[in-house]
């Protein structure tokens, strides 16, 4: 980044957050890395990024943002590139996010059940108050505790590279 920073005074930076447990499952799914490799490549590269840019110069958007609220999303990455594309250039574009191409989904409750460390955390929550995405609302006890045992088997299967389902 501070290459492009040097030739492009003034630049300007999106950057599109996901959740730290999807990168280390969708990475480990290609054979690229190790879960503990993933997870430290993602705070690396996002804490670089931040230290790289001031919060003006940069937009921090939520992948999840995109299923929610497309249209709210797209409409902050549009002001923040000073951009004002025609209707049907938007309508496209919301067209084209399918929530059938998501593979996973974890929530923030899951990088505590997970324990990933505080640090890891941390980044994330304050990159996602950045992103202005809303706090998740816990499910029910019952229903969540049910959910943690499914995650928590389902994650470390696939984190370990063994996939029942397959």
């Amino acid at each position: 980044l501070p290459f492009w920073q040097e030739l492009v005074p003034g630049l300007k930076v999106v950057i599109c957050l996901r959740h730290p447990l999807e990168v280390a499952l969708s990475l480990q799914r290609r054979g690229m890395f190790s879960y503990s490799l993933s997870v430290a490549l993602w705070t690396a590269y996002n804490e670089r990024i931040l230290e790289a840019t001031e919060p003006s110069d940069r937009l921090v958007t939520h992948y999840d943002s995109y299923f929610v609220d497309g249209p709210r999303e797209l409409g902050r990455l549009a002001e923040f590139a000073e951009l004002r594309p025609e209707a049907s250039r938007t309508d496209n574009a919301l067209e084209s996010i399918r929530a059938d191409h998501r593979h996973s989904r974890f929530t923030d409750g899951d990088l505590r059940d997970a324990e990933v460390a505080p640090r890891v955390i941390e980044l994330y929550m304050h990159m996602q108050e950045e992103a202005e995405r809303p706090r998740e609302r816990r499910a029910s006890k019952r229903r969540r505790r049910a959910t943690i045992e499914w995650k928590n088997k389902r994650s470390r299967e696939l984190l370990a590279g063994s996939d029942p389902s397959a």
